[in-house]
């Protein structure tokens, strides 16, 4: 799930197991907002959103943590 540009070889890839979306709907036209990472990604950057250290971040915490960073964008 990484951009091809990112990323020089596909064994580099690293597979995105968690992700979050929201969509926008307007009269005529939608657009949905997603973010995507491995389960590494995903608790530090829920660390760093709620200002936590990385232990005390669980499973369901990252996990909202990522949907409250998709809702920011929104």
């Amino acid at each position: 799930c990484q951009p091809g540009a990112l990323v020089r070889d596909a064994a580099d890839a690293v597979p995105c197991t968690h992700s979050a979306t929201v969509r926008v709907a307007a009269d005529d036209a939608s657009v949905s907002i997603a973010l995507a990472c491995d389960t590494g990604t995903l608790h530090a950057l829920a660390a760093g959103f709620v200002q936590l250290p990385a232990a005390r971040i669980d499973d369901a915490l990252a996990q909202d943590a990522l949907g409250e960073m998709v809702n920011v964008l929104m």
